[in-house]
């Protein structure tokens, strides 16, 4: 038996409406499941809408139990009940006999536990007498590396009571010898052992990326989760930065210095509620992710009835999670950029408080000749992550010169106090340069800004 976490496997064979193991899972048209008994609760007269995604059904005229079985879900099901049995954690009755009589083995080519009456039994009868048996005792303390593998189950043609050998590949599904001749004559079907292989072949490339989106989103869960980190640290530097700059003013800012620490409150709770919105969307593609990664499982151990009658499911299956996978932004929706920015009038404004990064910010020609010698003056416009023009100054804003010969000067800067800064500089020479603005750091989206300085016309005509 393939190894299984308990825990997982439980949460992903669950159903959605009693939040019980499922208990004979039933494919809807919209290829969601849930226990046979669910669905004729949620019957209203012959329609049934689907919990999860609302789509109508229309229920099969012999009832809810002529809609499809899910084998994978019941396979994987069998799989956790022979698994806990196994292990001790619930409780094994013989399954040969009605009898209250301990059990004390369990044939592995049976998988079946066996009382102390039945199992002399099996072992005298012609029929089983090669079997594998072995005490519960060893299977439970792995005395041995004993492998516990689930048998097939042999299915049955609904209409002719005969064994399901043959697959239409025509009506996409399994048919007994009887169905090929009569119903399914002139389609294209051949028996199962043939058709499972060239199948797998098709689920097995359709099933391919799984392991790669897998990967995808668990790192997407590690930069969500680490930014969402940094975002919590940077806002604890901000809040002391608050307490300093808020200590030092007199009584009656207190009560806007409490205004500004519950902003950054709601930045931060804004910035988290957001992540955790982008965080619950890819944990939901792991689910997802993870839950086809242990129907691949299944497929590999399952019986060619099984793999044929699930390749619709499948595949169904595959292409929601990839088209939800391709839509699903993996880069972190927020940044950590918090700033608090001491203001220089009198009383501090609300506004000093800014959300994002300064890269929005532009650059506008002012006033001044761009003529060598001459001092051309630029301003700045500061604007924060959503492009709104900011109200204070306090930033810190450096302009760098670099010239035709790449040297780079420094630009003069003056704050204007009102959310702009004007800057400038001498145009010692002729030729293109490029002013490169950064912001607390960082350069604006409109840098590098290109200048051309023009020689004086008066110069041009003593040349």
């Amino acid at each position: 038996m393939a190894a299984m976490d308990v825990k997982k496997a439980t949460d992903n064979l669950t159903c959605p409406v009693c939040y019980q193991i499922f208990k004979n899972p039933k494919y809807l048209p919209c290829h969601h499941s849930y226990c046979e008994k669910c669905l004729e609760k949620m019957q209203v007269q012959s329609k049934i809408i689907c919990p999860e995604c609302r789509r109508e059904a229309t229920v099969p005229a012999g009832g809810v139990k002529d809609f499809d079985n899910n084998f994978l879900i019941n396979r994987l099901v069998d799989e956790l009940i022979l698994k806990r049995k196994v292990e001790g954690e619930t409780e094994v009755k013989c399954d040969e006999c009605t009898g209250e009589d301990p059990v004390e083995t369990f044939c592995l080519d049976c998988t079946m536990f066996l009382c102390h009456v039945c199992n002399e039994c099996h072992k005298r009868s012609n029929k089983y007498r090669d079997h594998a048996i072995v005490p519960l005792v060893d299977l439970r303390s792995k005395k041995e590396d004993i492998s516990v593998q689930l048998k097939p189950k042999v299915m049955l043609c609904k209409e002719h009571d005969n064994e399901l050998k043959y697959y239409c590949e025509t009506c996409e599904e399994l048919v007994c010898l009887y169905c090929t001749v009569k119903e399914h004559n002139g389609h294209n079907h051949d028996t199962v052992k043939k058709m499972a292989k060239k199948q797998r072949n098709e689920l097995k490339d359709i099933t391919g990326p799984v392991e790669g989106i897998i990967k995808d989103l668990s790192e997407a869960h590690d930069k969500i989760t680490d930014m969402g980190d940094k975002v919590r640290k940077q806002a604890g530097e901000v809040d002391k930065k608050v307490d300093e700059h808020y200590d030092k003013l007199i009584e009656k800012l207190k009560e806007q210095k409490e205004e500004v620490k519950k902003r950054l409150g709601e930045i931060v709770l804004q910035k988290e509620k957001k992540m955790a919105a982008q965080l619950e969307e890819v944990e939901s593609r792991q689910a997802q992710a993870r839950s086809m990664k242990e129907v691949d499982d299944a497929m590999k151990e399952s019986s060619d009835e099984e793999a044929l009658s699930a390749k619709k499911q499948v595949i169904s299956q595959m292409k929601e999670l990839t088209d939800k996978y391709k839509r699903l932004d993996t880069t972190p929706v927020e940044s950590n950029n918090i700033k608090f920015y001491s203001s220089k009038v009198q009383l501090p404004q609300f506004s000093q408080l800014m959300e994002g990064d300064l890269s929005n910010s532009e650059i506008l020609y002012s006033s001044g000749y761009t003529r060598v010698g001459g001092q051309p003056q630029f301003k700045i416009i500061s604007k924060d992550i959503k492009g709104h023009s900011c109200s204070l100054g306090g930033s810190q804003v450096s302009v760098q010169v670099k010239w035709s010969t790449g040297e780079m000067t420094a630009a003069q800067v003056r704050d204007n106090d009102d959310g702009s800064y004007t800057t400038s500089f001498v145009a010692k020479q002729a030729g293109e340069v490029k002013l490169l603005v950064s912001i607390e750091g960082e350069q604006i989206k409109a840098s590098p800004y290109t200048v051309v300085i023009h020689i004086p016309y008066s110069a041009q005509q003593s040349n």
